[in-house]
Formats: C-alpha cells, sequence, structure tokens
C-alpha cells in the first residue's frame, strides 16, 4: 500500500510523537509525505502533531488533505471538526462533525465536540444533549461530564453542574479542567470554601492553570480575603500576562483594600487587552467617582454607553453593575431597563431553578403573618443603623420575626439589637444561596423583605429562587430590583408620585411619611469636641457633606463653589477617604477661585464619635442626582439642616422625602438657582438658620421621621394587605397606605 520508506519515517513520527517530541514527529510524518503523497494516516497524524503544537491553522490544513484521499472517514471528519471548533469556526465544525456522525454514528468523541462547537454558539440546550450522547455511547468520557458540566452551569443547572462534574473526576482524579470547573459552580451556589478547595486542587495538579487561579481570586475575594485574592490574580498574570479576567479581579480586591490608584491601573490593563470589556470599564468608571476625577469618569461613561449600544446582545458581554449605573442614569426609565438587563444576565440561572411551591391555605392564612428580613448588614452598616429598632415594634399578637443574616458578626449593639429584636434569627453565612433559599422556604415564611440588593456583599441569589410567595425589595438598592422576583417596592409619595409606576418592576407600597425606617435610639458619646478639633474656623459657617465621594458630580461641586464665594468666612467640610479625592477636589476648588484651605477634609469615623461632631456643622449641603439617604437622616438627627435638590427620580428625591418628613419642606429646591438661594439666606440670615434649627429639633422629636413605632405601624398595614391579597388569589397590586 505505501511504500517502505514512507512506512519508517511515519514509524518513527509515531514513536517521536508518541514521547512528546513534537519536532522529531513533525519532520518524521513530512519525509512520509513526501515519500508517499497520499499517507493518509501520516497527513492525520501530523495534524495532530501541529494540534498538539497549539498550530491549529496548519492542523485544519493537514487534516484537509487527508480528507481529500480518504472523504468520508469519521475519524478525519471529526478531527477537521474540532480543530475548527477550537479556531472559533464553530459552525464549520458542526458540519464536519455532523458528517462524522452521520458515518459513524456512535462515534463518541464526535458528539462532545459537537457540544464544544454547540456550547461555543450558545446553543447550551443542544450541548448538552450531543455531550449526553457521547457519555450514553462512551460512559467513561470525562471530558464529555466536564463539558457537560460547564454547559449546564450556564444553563443555571447548577446541582446538575456539579454532579457532572464529580463523575469526570470520578474517572479521572487528575482532570485538571473538571476540578476547576467544579470550582466555579460551587462558587455560583455560594459555596466558597469548597468552591477554593476545587480550585486548589486543579492548581495543585497544573501550577500554571491561570483560570483556577483567578477562579481562587474571586472565591477568596467574595470571602472577605482581598490580600489572599490579590495574590491569586498576579499568579495567574503571571502565567498570562494578557489575563483580563484576571486584571479586573485584581482592580477590584485592589479597590477592597482602598488602594484606587492601584486598582485604577489594573483595570486598564484589563481594558488596554480588551477593549469592550464591560466588567472593568463599569468599576474603573466607579473609581474615577470615588476620587472625583469627573473628566475620565465622563469619558469612561461615554465609553461604557457605546460599548453596550453595540455588544448588549452579545452573549459574553454582560450589562454594566445596577449599583453602578445609579452614578450614572437620571432617567428612571432607562434605570429600569439597565436593571433588567443585568438581572437577565447574572440570574437566569437562578430563575430556572425555583423548586419551591405554595399552598394557599398554608401561607399568610396562620393567626400570625411569618415576615423574614434577610441582609448583609445587620452589624455597624448605615442599614443595620437604619433598621435595627425597627424588630422589637412589630405586634407580636400578629407578627412573628424572622432576621437572616450573612454579613460579618462585628459584635456591635446594632446586631445585638436586631437579634433581641427577633422572634428568630438564624446566621446563613454558611449556606449556599440555595440551602439559604431552603431555610426560608423551610420556615414557611409568608412575606420576606431584602434589605440588602445589589449593594456590596448582596446575595441577591436567594431571594431569585423564590423562597417566600411574597417578596419585597426595601432599602438597601435605592431602586427598582427590574427582576421578577420581587412582587413589591416599599417607598413613599415623593419618592415614587402619581406617573412613577412604570420605573418600576415591582408594585408600590406607599407609606404615608417616609420611606426611611429610623430612630431616635442612637447612644451619643460625650467627646467634648469643639471646631478646633477639625480644624474649624470658630466665626465661619461650617457647611458640610458627608456623602459617599462617589455622589459629588461636577455640576453640584461648582455650585458649592459658588456658594462660598457668595458666603464670606465659610468652609466645606468633607470627608477624606483617599488622598487621590482631596487632590481632585482642592484643584477643582482653585479652578473655582476657591481658596483650596476653605475645604476641610476630615477621616471617616466609628458613628457616635461622627455624631458628635456632625452638630458642629452649620448647614448641610445635599449631592444632586443622588441624595444622601442615612447621611440627611443622620444631618437631620444633629440638628442640622439640609438643603436639597429634588430630581426626577428615586435616589434624587430622598432626602426631599426626609425634609417632608420633618415639617422642612422650605429646604427642598426645583432648581440650582433655588438651591444656592436657600443655602445662601440660611447662611446669611441668622435669625433664618435659628428658627429653622428650632423647628427641626422640635419636629426630629415630634415628627414622623425619627418614631420607629409609627413606621412599624404603617409597615405592619401593608402586610397585612398583600396578604390578603395574596390568599384571595389577586396579583400583585400598587398599595397605598393611608
Amino acid at each position: 500500500m505505501y511504500n517502505k520508506k514512507a512506512v519508517k519515517y511515519y514509524e518513527e513520527g509515531r514513536e517521536f510523537h508518541q514521547n512528546g517530541k513534537l519536532s522529531a514527529a513533525e519532520r518524521a510524518y513530512k519525509k512520509a509525505i513526501r515519500a508517499n503523497h497520499d499517507f493518509v494516516e501520516a497527513h492525520n497524524n501530523l495534524g495532530n502533531v501541529f494540534l498538539d503544537s497549539g498550530r491549529l491553522k496548519e492542523a485544519a490544513v493537514a487534516y484537509t488533505k487527508a480528507l481529500k484521499l480518504l472523504p468520508a472517514h469519521p475519524v478525519l471528519l471529526n478531527n477537521l471538526g474540532n480543530v475548527l471548533q477550537l479556531r472559533g469556526e464553530n459552525e464549520k465544525a458542526i458540519s464536519w462533525l455532523n458528517k462524522a456522525i452521520a458515518n459513524d454514528p456512535g462515534y463518541a468523541d464526535a458528539y462532545s465536540n459537537l457540544g464544544n462547537a454547540l456550547a461555543g454558539l450558545g446553543r447550551f440546550e443542544k450541548a448538552a444533549a450531543s455531550y449526553r450522547q457521547a457519555i450514553t455511547i462512551s460512559p467513561g468520557l470525562a471530558d464529555a461530564y466536564n463539558n457537560l458540566g460547564g454547559v449546564l452551569r450556564k444553563l443555571g443547572e447548577l446541582d446538575d453542574a456539579v454532579t457532572n462534574f464529580l463523575k469526570a473526576i470520578g474517572i479521572d482524579s487528575e482532570h485538571k479542567e473538571a476540578h476547576n470547573g467544579l470550582g466555579n459552580a460551587l462558587k455560583d451556589q455560594g459555596r466558597l470554601e469548597e468552591a477554593i478547595t476545587s480550585y486548589r486542587r486543579a492548581i495543585k495538579i497544573d501550577p500554571k492553570h491561570k483560570e483556577a487561579c483567578n477562579g481562587l481570586g474571586n472565591a477568596l475575594k467574595d470571602q472577605g480575603r482581598p490580600e489572599e485574592a490579590v495574590a491569586s490574580y498576579r499568579r495567574a498574570i503571571e502565567i498570562d500576562p494578557e489575563h483580563k479576567e484576571a486584571y479586573n479581579g485584581l482592580g477590584n480586591a485592589l479597590k477592597d483594600q482602598g488602594r484606587l490608584e492601584d486598582a485604577i491601573a489594573s483595570y486598564r490593563r484589563a481594558i488596554g487587552i480588551s477593549p469592550n470589556n464591560i466588567a472593568s470599564v463599569s468599576s474603573l468608571f466607579d473609581c474615577f467617582r470615588l476620587v472625583c476625577d469627573w473628566k475620565n469618569a465622563k469619558i469612561t461613561s461615554d465609553r461604557l454607553d457605546k460599548i453596550q449600544e453595540s455588544t448588549i446582545d452579545a452573549f459574553d458581554q454582560l450589562p454594566a453593575p445596577p449599583f453602578i449605573n445609579l452614578y450614572r442614569e437620571a432617567d428612571s426609565t432607562t434605570l429600569l431597563n439597565s436593571t433588567r438587563e443585568w438581572c437577565d444576565y447574572n440570574l437566569h440561572k437562578y430563575y430556572k431553578s425555583r423548586p419551591f411551591s405554595f399552598l394557599k391555605n398554608g401561607v399568610c392564612g396562620r393567626s400570625k403573618i411569618r415576615v423574614g428580613y434577610i441582609s448583609h448588614d445587620f452589624r455597624d452598616h448605615p442599614v443595620g443603623l437604619l433598621v435595627h429598632n425597627l424588630f422589637q415594634h412589630h405586634d407580636r399578637n400578629r407578627f412573628q420575626i424572622y432576621t437572616y443574616s450573612y454579613g460579618p458578626d462585628d459584635g456591635s449593639d446594632y446586631r445585638q439589637s436586631v437579634i433581641s429584636g427577633s422572634d428568630y434569627y438564624c446566621d446563613i453565612t454558611d449556606l449556599d444561596h440555595l440551602s439559604a433559599a431552603k431555610k426560608v422556604f423551610d420556615d414557611q415564611i409568608d412575606i420576606l423583605v431584602d434589605l440588602t440588593g445589589f449593594t456590596r456583599g448582596g446575595r441577591y441569589e436567594i431571594c431569585a429562587y423564590k423562597p417566600a410567595p411574597i417578596q419585597i425589595n426595601y432599602l438597601g438598592f435605592p431602586g427598582s430590583s427590574g427582576s421578577d422576583h420581587f412582587d413589591y417596592v416599599i417607598t413613599d409619595w415623593t419618592l415614587s408620585p402619581a406617573g412613577y409606576e412604570n420605573s418600576f418592576s415591582e408594585k408600590l407600597i406607599r407609606l404615608p411619611d417616609c420611606y426611611q425606617v429610623n430612630s431616635q435610639e442612637i447612644q451619643l458619646t460625650n467627646y467634648g469636641y469643639t471646631r478646633a478639633n477639625f480644624a474649624l474656623p470658630d466665626d465661619a459657617i461650617i457647611f458640610c457633606s458627608f456623602n459617599n465621594p462617589r455622589k459629588i458630580d461636577e455640576h453640584v461641586f461648582r455650585s458649592w463653589m459658588r456658594i462660598l464665594s457668595t458666603v464670606d468666612r465659610s468652609v466645606l467640610w468633607l470627608i477624606e477617604n483617599n488622598e487621590q479625592l482631596t487632590k481632585n477636589l482642592s484643584d477643582q476648588a482653585k479652578r473655582s477661585g476657591v481658596d483650596p484651605s476653605r475645604l476641610i477634609f476630615s477621616k471617616t469615623v466609628p458613628l457616635q464619635e461622627h455624631m458628635e461632631r456632625h452638630a458642629l456643622a452649620d448647614i448641610a449641603l445635599d449631592p444632586f442626582s443622588y441624595n444622601g439617604g442615612i447621611t440627611t437622616s443622620l444631618s437631620l438627627h444633629a440638628n442640622v439642616p439640609v438643603v436639597t435638590l429634588q430630581g426626577g427620580h428615586y435616589i434624587s428625591r430622598m432626602s426631599s422625602s426626609l425634609l417632608r418628613a420633618v415639617s422642612l419642606s422650605e429646604l427642598i429646591a426645583h432648581s440650582v438657582e433655588e438651591y444656592e438661594e436657600i443655602v445662601i439666606r440660611l447662611a446669611k440670615d441668622r435669625g433664618f438658620l435659628s428658627d429653622t434649627k428650632s423647628k427641626l429639633a422640635f419636629n426630629t422629636t415630634n415628627g414622623p421621621l425619627f418614631n420607629a413605632s409609627r413606621f412599624c405601624e404603617n409597615i405592619e398595614k401593608s402586610f397585612v394587605e398583600v396578604c390578603g391579597k395574596y390568599i384571595d388569589g389577586e396579583s400583585p397590586a400598587h398599595i397605598d397606605i393611608k
């Protein structure tokens, strides 16, 4: 059939190839082909050598030449299909692989490779079917189990994904990709410690497994271990200097450590590798807002818009995070749509796996309604401060109160107050997402109130499983969840007046006073502070804004500078959380003609200390597009009047709601000019300022804002009404509490 010389070279090539001597094997196979141009096996094996060398184009050429000599051979058809799939030419690959299967219906490897090509096109259901067929034919095919686990993870079938990764490992305990895939699936489930173990197993098998190093970094970061995460990301980058995901993760971990300049550099490196990388562009925008670099923030935001307009439909391009969009959008409809897109992309795997069902006669029909509150922030945190005193006010004759915590136990009085105010308290930190949801379901919760949403540390996956028949979005994320797993959102008539209903995916529960629960019970310690302790001039008007610097944009800062220019002997007191922020704001003040020394910066301090120093200020200035929430209520509690500019969406109306609850509507402006006029009048008319403070002091004691008992009565009315609708078989509808 073939001449002896060709066969001799061919056998040499096989031996070299088996021993990993790829260059020698290549030379031998080429000699065999020169000696016999129609040597099919030599062409095929040369393709295998190229494949093992990563030379995919040359491999495809070699397989094509072999197929010209033997057009219907299933192995050759499979090999060409496989290399085309590896090159990303999935449609072509599918055609060749289907020909291989047509010629050999029992060809397991061809079905497995077909699954890879289908998965590459996002056809995950068909890919899963192809992998299952491969496994049916060849139950010992570890790669097929591993790949099936990968597409099941994409489809949101996380339990089955874990099962298949474990089957792959059962066949081949050293299957590094299966260990890495198992880590990914476990991380999706919130089983972080197990995920870390799986990633480390993959890395032990292959110390240069860059994806496992990156996954390990992600899991460590989510566990609140940023230093270890940084080391793992750096290892992934050391292995692959072009690893965009590792640069992005590194930026996230550095940002968690407050190393913003380093984080910015890391995000920029990720974007340099992949210019349309929405995750890194979004995070870079966030860093620029944190340091008040508004020029670069605007450039980055515009870039983000262009990327999303061109790629939002691409399967592998996630939308910008909802929390980031709060600082970019001032239109409620746009915000809702972007949040919906994010939820559809990130939560589809949980939407598809809702194992809970409810019987009407077993829900909301007991003598007491079971209300569960779930949060990452039952601690010394703005949410913990606001809600800690709520639970003890619930009417125990009508309600049972369950609280579920998955955040750190800081041992604070706020956490202890949550625990003591609950009928049942459960720490679900160590439970994976589904187990946590099952705990809520097993407790037969009627109404589950999520207090974290898309803010830092949030485990929105738990609520996405819909473990309670009625679920309410409240307080943590200031806006709509954009998802179908929340039935209601708690708001008020100022935040959401008539006509705003379409800005929410949920139905509205409008409270009569204010959306924000609050309490007068902030324990103050007498530190004996004076203005001198904070370098504040004794004889000056002290304006303050202790808001997150993300909320300060160039428009509001220019307004503040105009106010300082108009009010002699005035200073602006701000929070300092990084040196770049201080420099940028000082430079902006100078460009506005204001001496930078009139900006006074102070570090963040514990709440009790902050409240005493806060009272040293005269007037609080509210940011425009993203108002203060807890910051505004703390100002009012400290008897410092707040001036706000009411906007057109939820977060630009929060301070208006709080001011109306203390009967200070006169401090709500409807234009920048009016905002400045009110501030300047307060600063220059000491009688007006004094009267305003007296009115504020009276209404914080006697008005509804700091009356947690009154708030609780109103929210309980809404709970009774939503349960009634559920029992009667009615769909959720807007509710106005009178």
